[in-house]
């Protein structure tokens, strides 16, 4: 069955079809909402309904063959989305191609994250063995929010009297 190798959370991963390369282009661990004022009114809408905060971010994952002279078909990964509260956002299953090559990268993209309030959010990565899924990794990223631009620069400094 396919062996998981890694996964990362990035805003872009680019795999350079020349040199099947791969390119993981900023890394985030914590996104801000900037100011007390787009978080007031982030929750106020949250307090509605759902949410979707804009944002680019993609899951590239790594795996092999577990034995690499043998193609593998029919292997399943998923990915789940988890908020702070612990409640699953969202959840997508996707194909791990091992049948003609002996390693496989997969690149979710995703545009949003449903919002549930400020904290670590957890993109859980999944394989499928039988009917069982175990998980392989938890990706972490925490929504914190920031004072406005222009009340968190530095002041002037005083002139001695």
């Amino acid at each position: 069955m396919a062996e998981h190798v890694w996964s990362v959370l990035c805003q872009s991963g680019v795999i350079d079809r020349d040199s099947n390369r791969v390119s993981l282009l900023e890394v985030p661990e914590k996104v801000a909402i900037a100011g007390e004022k787009a978080l007031a009114e982030v929750e106020a809408a949250a307090s509605k309904g759902k949410v979707l905060v804009p944002m680019q971010l993609d899951i590239v994952s790594y795996w092999l063959r577990s034995d690499l002279s043998k193609p593998e078909s029919g292997a399943v990964g998923r990915l789940t989305i988890v908020a702070p509260d612990g409640k699953r956002l969202a959840s997508q299953e996707f194909p791990i191609g091992l049948k003609e090559k002996t390693g496989f990268r997969q690149r979710i993209k995703l545009q949003t994250l449903p919002y549930r309030g400020l904290g670590h959010y957890w993109f859980v990565i999944y394989k499928k063995t039988g009917s069982r899924w175990h998980r392989m990794t938890r990706l972490p990223l925490e929504l914190v929010c920031i004072e406005d631009l222009a009340s968190s620069a530095p002041s002037e400094p005083q002139q001695p009297s």
